[in-house]
């Protein structure tokens, strides 16, 4: 069930500005998968992900699957690395 969504459209609440980059773009990277193929998937789960109905943290795990490269120390270096960079 979805209690809330929080819309953060002028980055009020949460700032890019001091973190660096890490999208699809670097997590592809670090995943070892071609960008394209990240971000199909990515991008295909985009209202999904937005509305709560999976995690970030279930979508990097079937997208390190569907590209065969899925291993728990792999999984964890994105996940925990874009949580620590996006906690500022």
């Amino acid at each position: 069930m979805i209690k809330a969504v929080i819309f953060d459209m002028y980055e009020t609440l949460i700032t890019l500005f001091d973190s660096p980059l890490y999208f699809g773009t670097q997590m592809a990277s670090d995943a070892g998968i071609a960008e394209g193929r990240f971000q199909e998937t990515w991008r295909a789960e985009e209202k999904n992900r937005t509305t709560g109905k999976i995690t970030l943290e279930e979508l990097l795990e079937r997208i390190l699957r569907e590209n065969n490269c899925f291993s728990e120390e792999k999984m964890n270096y994105i996940y925990i690395y874009m949580k620590v960079l996006f906690r500022k």
